[in-house]
């Protein structure tokens, strides 16, 4: 795998899946991860509802993963925080994948908010 870019890496268990594109993590304490370039429609819908399920599968409680906040080209930290959450990519060191990336592929979210915007009714 190749380096990741400036910012912050490390290993983390997974606590559980809040929705379709943010996951809780254990590091030494508790985070809330909003994956990067990942837009789920919300829970209050079908398709929110079946784009958590799907993270759920891939992520399971007590999970292993690896989790990085991009420090690259960001000027504030309000860059890298929305609504109390880091904004960053989980991976399964396992799998080799990335939650953002499974989570596109296989159509339960879409890469911009703009392409979500656009669908309006979700993948």
């Amino acid at each position: 795998m190749p380096a990741p870019p400036i910012g912050w890496t490390t290993h983390a268990t997974v606590s559980r899946v809040i929705d379709g594109d943010t996951v809780e993590v254990d590091i030494n304490r508790r985070l809330v991860i909003r994956l990067k370039d990942c837009w789920a429609p919300e829970n209050r819908t079908d398709i929110g509802k079946a784009a958590t399920k799907a993270l759920e599968e891939f992520l399971a409680p007590g999970d292993n993963v690896r989790v990085h906040i991009d420090g690259s080209d960001r000027d504030m930290v309000g860059d890298i925080l929305t609504f109390s959450r880091f904004v960053g990519d989980v991976w399964r060191p396992d799998t080799g994948l990335s939650a953002s990336e499974m989570q596109v592929a296989s159509g339960h979210a879409y890469p911009t908010k703009m392409a979500q915007l656009a669908a309006k009714d979700g993948p």
